[in-house]
């Protein structure tokens, strides 16, 4: 069960300049609500929804994780920041406040440049932003070595920057310890830290066992959280790359689907390399033979229907035994012959397959090509975003 999450108890107790933060619990539409405001006269009070899906606040923080201002020196003017060159994430960010309670009114929106981009060219961005948010974004130019361009959506709101940052650091170092009680917060948060500040790779010619996913960042607090919390979502071998401010775990086919699965990398080029290299992956031999759940959905069978079915040696038991090992068949009687059936894993298997095949198909045609490796080299070459 997804349980919301109670964000009363992420209230600090004062600003970053010492005022003392006030609330009240109210209710609008049978739902309770939080205003909050601290003792200033020029401060405006913030009103947010108190109880909130771990789906919305997940992504939310996630984003924000991976591409929000964080004020590490907090003695200063806060606002909600958040830096992105992709609108969609713009979007769904926005999407994520307003379900908070936070109003339509409260956002600006800003097109910053360091590249000496054309005018006419910010312009036609700035108006493919407006067809995607609602607000033509304003736009600024000015040169750095770094070049580029990206969008900021800003909430000028001390409060709200202070609840956030809260929630931040408190429930990342929460997931870090466990995710079982926020399973679905934990999800969507990791989805979109790799979105924003991830990547996915393979290290060597051979597939199996060389793919490995990175999350960057300067803060070295940050990223022994990472580390804690890819542990407890069932990644190994996870090291540090502090040569390039990072962290990397190799990743197995179940940690792959997993990703797939929570839409890690999306809106992005990681996103089609990931469902690239599930197939590749697939391909190998010994993972291949998992494909064989498709041919005993929704039946019952026994050991001999198997060997007849691919053909086997009539002793081969290998493949059997084995899915049996890993909780994908089940046995259901206790004398020989032995029937069996698909476990829920093996349809929870099956159902991201099939959806995985729906992705790389469209992937292909949008491609022109159904060359696994020629479509990895074309992503690799020729990166759409990041």
């Amino acid at each position: 069960m997804n349980q919301k999450i109670d964000l009363l108890q992420f209230i600090p107790k004062q600003t970053s300049f010492g005022y003392k933060i006030f609330y009240k619990i109210f209710k609008r539409n049978n739902e309770e609500w939080i205003k909050i405001w601290y003792d200033q006269k020029k401060a405006k009070p913030t009103e947010i929804n108190r109880f909130v899906d771990q789906k919305i606040l997940g992504s939310l923080l996630g984003q924000y994780q991976a591409e929000g201002t964080k004020y590490n020196n907090l003695k200063r003017k806060l606002a909600v920041e958040f830096s992105n060159s992709i609108m969609a994430e713009h979007k769904e960010f926005v999407n994520h406040f307003r379900k908070l309670g936070i109003p339509f009114s409260m956002f600006r929106f800003q097109l910053k440049d360091s590249s000496n981009t054309s005018y006419e060219a910010l312009q036609q961005l700035a108006q493919g932003f407006e067809k995607e948010i609602g607000v033509y974004p304003k736009i600024y130019q000015g040169y750095s070595k770094r070049g580029g361009y990206g969008f900021k959506t800003i909430i000028g709101s001390t409060i709200l920057t202070h609840i956030i940052l809260s929630l931040l650091h408190n429930l990342r170092k929460k997931i870090a310890e466990s995710s079982q009680t926020l399973e679905e917060f934990s999800n969507m948060f990791f989805a979109k830290l790799l979105t924003g500040d991830g990547s996915i790779s393979i290290n060597k010619k051979k597939v199996t066992g060389n793919v490995r996913i990175r999350i960057y960042d300067e803060n070295f607090e940050y990223l022994e959280d990472y580390k804690k919390i890819m542990q407890i979502l069932g990644f190994d071998y996870i090291r540090d790359d502090r040569k390039h401010n990072a962290v990397e775990a190799n990743c197995t086919l179940d940690n792959l689907l997993y990703l797939y699965k929570i839409q890690a990398f999306k809106n992005t080029n990681n996103w089609n390399k990931l469902l690239v290299i599930i197939g590749l992956y697939l391909e190998g031999g010994r993972i291949k033979v998992r494909l064989r759940l498709f041919d005993w959905m929704n039946k019952t069978f026994t050991h001999k229907d198997v060997v007849t079915k691919y053909p086997l040696h009539p002793e081969d038991r290998k493949w059997l035994n084995n899915m049996v090992k890993k909780g994908f068949i089940k046995r259901l009687n206790s004398k020989p012959p032995f029937k069996h059936v698909l476990t829920e894993k093996s349809k929870y298997f099956i159902s991201i397959i099939k959806a995985w095949k729906i992705d790389i198909n469209n992937l292909m045609i949008s491609k022109d090509t159904t060359d696994l490796f020629r479509l990895w080299q074309n992503l690799k070459r020729n990166p759409l975003t990041k």
